[in-house]
């Protein structure tokens, strides 16, 4: 229980680290407030919607590969497969009038959604992958700063007397 627990803690801090990268990314590319606004409200409804179970894993088309852009997609199958991996579920409610109750498990709800527990390696070497590629994209947008946005000089001249 404790590993699960520290796994899905790590998965969680990756996931927020990812976020503030992408964050800090879309400030480095805008020049003013309200794009970076926009641009991150779109960027983070395309990494829900592409990064959730709204799209087939199992599917070959463009839309489910775009799942594979999106970092949420790596952190939903890794809680996922943490969350409901051994889980039985027990549905007996004394609102149902039914005589035998119905028991699910965990493991048909991942086979459902086409997450697999034995991925939960890849998922978080994934999550640092895009962490990684985050850092060196706003690295690279402040290095090669070419609308010359940011108010401070490198290397400033000293006035000589």
């Amino acid at each position: 229980v404790l590993v699960k627990f520290l796994l899905f803690t790590s998965v969680v801090i990756l996931v927020s680290i990812a976020a503030g990268a992408s964050v800090m990314l879309i400030s480095f590319l805008t020049s003013d407030f309200r794009s970076a606004n926009f641009i991150s409200v779109l960027y983070f409804l395309y990494n829900f919607c592409f990064g959730s179970t709204l799209t087939s894993r199992s599917g070959r088309g463009f839309v489910s590969m775009m799942q594979y852009s999106s970092f949420f997609s790596y952190a939903t199958e890794a809680l996922s497969a943490l969350e409901f991996d051994g889980l039985v579920v027990l549905l007996d409610s004394p609102f149902l009038n039914i005589a035998h109750p119905l028991e699910g498990d965990g493991g048909a709800f991942l086979t459902t959604t086409g997450m697999q527990v034995s991925h939960l390696k890849f998922d978080m070497l994934m999550l640092i992958v895009c962490i990684g590629t985050i850092y060196v994209l706003a690295f690279l947008a402040l290095r090669f700063d070419v609308r010359k946005t940011r108010r401070h000089r490198r290397y400033q001249a000293i006035p000589n007397k």
